[in-house]
């Protein structure tokens, strides 16, 4: 993944990165991960911050398994600042997918859990 990141960032993801261990600041991640939230839902997301592995971001992905047909639906974030949208865009050129626009940032389970609800009933009914 680290290397989908746009260059414009990376070396901040980078050098959040010690000991196999990705740290993102506050300020990270309130920037990347609260756009779309008021103040106190973007207050109470980063206090449940947590470190993660760096695996995440830096080991290989095996994406042979895309290349089986069966139905997809993308759910493109339209204010998402973490997946920007030259990334999704080249994310939904792989898939092939139906998309669906909902117009949140990157936390939309926490910032519109109602639309995201709405959004995932429709597709699985």
């Amino acid at each position: 993944m680290l290397d989908q990141i746009d260059p414009g960032v990376r070396g901040l993801v980078e050098q959040s990165i010690a000991d196999g261990v990705y740290h993102q600041t506050r300020q990270g991640a309130a920037a990347m991960l609260c756009n779309d939230m008021d103040e106190a839902t973007a207050a109470s997301t980063l206090d449940r911050l947590a470190d993660d592995s760096s695996a995440l971001l830096s080991e290989a992905v095996n994406l042979s398994g895309y290349r089986r047909e069966i139905p997809r639906t993308y759910v493109h974030l339209t204010r998402d600042q973490c997946y920007v949208e030259e990334l999704q865009q080249r994310s939904i050129a792989l898939l092939r997918p139906d998309v669906i626009d909902l117009d949140t940032g990157h936390m939309a389970m926490i910032s519109a859990p109602e639309k995201l609800a709405a959004v995932l009933n429709a597709i699985h009914g």
